[in-house]
């Protein structure tokens, strides 16, 4: 199933298309794709510590925030990590 979640995504990938994950798992799979984490978004309603630190560490184009809580998690991580991000209010 992996496999065939990462050609897929290799063949979205050749098209120009960036990835839209929601998940620590999508982030992964995305990069074993190949997409550069300037072209992935971070999405969904609830995004755990170890998916909003990768987005941090890796340097993802953006994070899309659900609620005020969720902006100020983010912010304190990224403040613990010393990385900024842009941040999509929804």
């Amino acid at each position: 199933m992996t496999v065939a979640v990462i050609e897929t995504g290799v063949t979205v990938l050749q098209t120009g298309a960036g990835a839209e994950i929601c998940s620590y798992h999508e982030l992964l799979l995305a990069e074993k794709a190949g997409y550069v984490p300037e072209n992935i978004i971070v999405v969904g309603p609830y995004k755990d510590k170890r998916l909003i630190e990768k987005s941090l560490k890796i340097g993802v184009f953006a994070i899309v925030c659900e609620s005020w809580y969720e902006y100020e998690k983010i912010s304190i991580i990224a403040k613990s990590l010393q990385k900024q991000v842009s941040v999509l209010i929804r």
